[in-house]
Order: structure tokens, then sequence, then C-alpha cells
């Protein structure tokens, strides 16, 4: 994915962006096990609520994660990511 990015990005710039999908892998990959988990059972309302909970918190750190990568890949359009 990083290879194929539009950005040219030197080796520094590539490996950080490496480690911060790294990291939102293992940090996905935790919060679907529990949310399998939670699928295998029959579901009463606050369940759903934790559920959705932990979708909006997985969205929102795919989010930040594309913020710094474009941060990274852009650096003189800092100011316009605020």
């Amino acid at each position: 994915m990083v290879e194929d990015s539009k950005f040219k990005l030197d080796g520094d710039k590539k490996n950080h962006i490496k480690k911060l999908f790294e990291g939102q892998e293992e940090n996905d990959n935790s919060g679907l096990e529990d949310i399998k988990y939670l699928l295998g059972r029959k579901l009463d309302n606050k369940e759903i609520q934790e559920l959705l909970n932990k979708k909006t918190e997985l969205v929102k750190m795919e989010q930040e994660l594309a913020l710094k990568i474009l941060k990274i890949a852009n650096p003189e359009q800092k100011r316009i990511f605020k």
C-alpha cells in the first residue's frame, strides 16, 4: 500500500507509515476478536451498544491514522491538516 502511494516518500517516511499501519492492525485485530466473540452469542441492547462503541472507536483510530499518514507524506500541507 505504501509503495503504491501517489506521494514520493523517502525511506524514513515509508518506515514511519508502515509502523503506523502495523500498530493499527494490532488494534484492529484485538477489537475484531471481541466483536466476533460477541456476535457468536445472542446479544442484548447493552452488548449491541458496546459493539457500536468499539466500532466507532476503531473508525476514529483509522481516521487518525489517515491524518498522520497525510501529514508525514506531505509535510508542506501541515497547516491544512489540523
